[in-house]
């Protein structure tokens, strides 16, 4: 029986070929790394495993606007719901406000 990651999200094949067209692991890679200024660099490992588990959601505006700069056309279900990441349970509101933020 194949594992799958509890928070992943799911993947689809166009999301593979999504990050073939924007030129592969390596560029794209390459381009997260440049444009967020992280250090440690993205991995082409890494994002190579995003073709079978799927590209993060926090990742995937960046990637549409490389897309729309190389004329590439993005995945129909790129932010289907039936693609996203399982969320935790909804977290409810403090009640109480910390003394300090108490300014009224």
């Amino acid at each position: 029986m194949k594992r799958r990651r509890p928070n992943a999200p799911k993947s689809s094949p166009e999301q593979g070929d999504f990050i073939d067209r924007l030129g592969g692991p390596k560029q794209v890679a390459e381009h997260l790394t440049r444009v967020l200024r992280l250090d440690p660099a993205f991995t082409p490992q890494g994002v190579s495993m995003w073709k079978r588990r799927g590209i993060p959601y926090g990742y995937r505006h960046h990637l549409v606007r490389r897309a729309q700069l190389l004329a590439v056309r993005v995945p129909d279900d790129f932010f289907s719901p039936e693609t996203a990441a399982p969320s935790g349970p909804a977290r409810e509101p403090a009640d109480d406000v910390p003394p300090f933020l108490d300014q009224a």
